[in-house]
């Protein structure tokens, strides 16, 4: 329109991905990736020389960001809300989950065995085996949006299947 070309924020992480790394680092989210890379990794990365603990740090830097989101955006000063379910740092809990799992993956990627699963498991398989790494931890992320009201808030305006 004003000359201006728009680059995609995500690349179909859900279906896309090859591995946790490359949904976290290059399928998901890229205009938050690319500022916490220039904020926080390479900054960090510098001073530490640790590639292990820059990742970490923007985990960390992440997952503290979704804390102030939901804390104090969706649940403090709203009528009805009981944050009593509300976890402190579980937002955090669940991106220092993602990092260990991408450590991991680190760890046993070049592995005989993972070669050979790698050349025989379904392409359609491959993202499924990545979210079900972060499905078991997901109540962690989801749950202060679920119990601070934020999904009541969304029904309003998006339409939603609900149990009667």
């Amino acid at each position: 329109f004003l000359g201006y070309k728009s680059e995609s924020c995500m690349r179909n992480p859900m279906l896309d991905s090859d591995s946790p790394s490359d949904f976290w680092g290059r399928k998901w989210n890229r205009l938050v990736h690319a500022v916490l890379k220039r904020g926080i990794y390479k900054p960090f990365r510098s001073y530490t020389g640790s590639p292990a603990a820059s990742q970490l740090a923007v985990f960390v830097a992440s997952g503290l960001f979704h804390e102030w989101l939901v804390h104090a955006c969706f649940l403090y000063k709203r009528p009805g809300v009981d944050t009593s379910r509300v976890l402190l740092w579980s937002n955090t809990a669940f991106f220092v989950w993602n990092f260990g799992v991408v450590m991991c993956e680190r760890l046993v990627v070049g592995t005989r065995l993972v070669r050979f699963l790698s050349s025989i498991t379904p392409r359609a398989v491959v993202p499924l085996v990545i979210v079900m790494c972060s499905l078991p931890m997901a109540h962690w992320f989801g749950g202060p949006y679920m119990y601070g009201g934020f999904l009541e808030d969304y029904a309003k305006f998006v339409p939603m299947i609900v149990k009667i």
